[in-house]
């Protein structure tokens, strides 16, 4: 399955689409306050939610709230390391980010989840594996884009 996450160009902090191949939109993302960020279907009811625990650069963890599920990805810390590590422990996810925070690969037992490149400033590609995680795998990249990269 492939999805598009674009941002709108002179939003300040987070208006996100996710739209399908066909241009259908899918997900979209309006900034809520500095740490929350609420995640709304198609027809605009909140489905997921991402919260921003720590924004330090010594301990970065998002919370994503879906289905009545917590999930936690947590920034692995390795000073001096050329790639991003993450992990999202209740699935055994790990996340891959490259140096200059381009692209990113996310695998599990099985092998890759998803993976997602950038393709213009503003725009970037998610190739999902399994779509019954889609909607976790979109509060991830979306997680992925707001972190910082003060490493």
């Amino acid at each position: 399955m492939l999805l598009y996450i674009k941002q709108k160009f002179f939003s300040w902090g987070g208006n996100y689409r996710v739209e399908d191949a066909a241009g259908d939109l899918r997900w979209h993302m309006k900034r809520g306050s500095v740490r929350d960020l609420p995640v709304y279907n198609a027809q605009g009811a909140q489905v997921a939610s991402l919260h921003c625990q720590s924004n330090s650069m010594f301990a970065k963890k998002y919370l994503i709230q879906l289905n009545g599920k917590t999930y936690a990805l947590e920034m692995e810390l390795k000073p001096f390391h050329p790639t991003r590590l993450f992990h999202l422990h209740e699935l055994s996810w790990r996340l891959k980010e490259d140096f200059w925070g381009y692209s990113y690969s996310v695998t599990d037992k099985k092998g890759q989840v998803v993976m997602r490149e950038s393709l213009l400033f503003r725009e970037a590609e998610l190739y999902i594996r399994n779509p019954n995680n889609e909607l976790l795998c979109v509060c991830v990249a979306l997680a992925m884009k707001k972190m910082p990269k003060n490493d």
